[in-house]
């Protein structure tokens, strides 16, 4: 791959991640008023809300099915991330 493309996918790479660790931070203020079943009925909606948000957010055709897969999976990062915060908030809660 030629450099200047090189240069230009690292600088929205680094754009990407910052954004993901900020949807995490608000992922996390949203778990600590969530209950474990709030949690499950969210995680069964991941199918679904990834495919509308892409069919939202997606502008290529050509890259739908990939977008659905990235967000599908951003979703379901930030419902792991959540589920660890219940389970270290209900530890320190027994603790």
């Amino acid at each position: 791959m030629d450099k200047t493309f090189m240069t230009k996918t690292d600088i929205l790479d680094a754009k990407i991640i910052a954004l993901f660790e900020r949807r995490m931070a608000l992922s996390e203020k949203a778990a600590a008023n969530m209950t474990k079943r709030e949690l499950r009925r969210e995680a069964k909606k991941i199918g679904a809300a990834a495919a509308e948000k892409t069919t939202s957010f997606a502008c290529d055709a050509s890259v739908i099915a990939y977008t659905e897969e990235l967000v599908k999976l951003i979703l379901c990062a930030a419902c792991k991330h959540q589920r660890r915060m219940l389970e270290r908030k209900e530890k320190c809660g027994r603790g």
